[in-house]
């Protein structure tokens, strides 16, 4: 027959058992505190434009985006924010032109064009894959900047894109 350990008779023994919970309750702290900036919180800034920000280790934002018409896409952090990477993969080789820019908040004075490369005859891999990286710092947006991306699509081509940008 077993028997069930007797509660601790003295003060003594009880300062371990507290300690074993000090540690425990540390540890749930530090993992709440890494795991809870992972979470997604998409956040809609204005009509039609959307800023998923799902946090990457060390302060990094991505943006992911799908589609098979006409590509006109807004990313705006709504924070400053560091550019670090775009990606473009097209289902198949096309035609047009591909343009990735910046809305200024400040003004169309201060608009700029990042890249703009023919998807036909640009320096890419069969036609279907880009991606541009900037040496570091990268290209910074304002507040109330946003990261622009055109493509006209005639052909109806499944196309995916990926942003990298920083806000820390």
């Amino acid at each position: 027959m077993k028997t069930v350990p007797e509660p601790p008779a003295n003060a003594a023994e009880q300062p371990a058992n507290i300690a074993g919970l000090m540690v425990v309750s540390v540890l749930a702290a530090v993992l709440l505190a890494i795991l809870l900036p992972c979470l997604v919180l998409p956040t809609v800034l204005a009509a039609g434009v959307v800023s998923p920000v799902p946090r990457l280790p060390g302060g990094i934002m991505e943006y992911h985006e799908t589609g098979s018409t006409t590509m006109t896409l807004t990313v705006a952090p709504g924070t400053p924010a560091r550019l670090s990477e775009v990606r473009v993969h097209l289902g198949s080789a096309s035609a047009g032109n591909l343009t990735v820019g910046v809305d200024s908040g400040l003004g169309a004075a201060y608009d700029a064009t990042l890249v703009q490369e023919s998807v036909s005859t640009g320096s890419h891999v069969a036609g279907t894959d880009w991606c541009y990286r900037w040496s570091e710092p990268g290209p910074v947006l304002g507040a109330s900047d946003a990261l622009l991306m055109n493509w006209a699509n005639t052909s109806a081509i499944t196309w995916g894109v990926e942003v990298f940008y920083s806000t820390e």
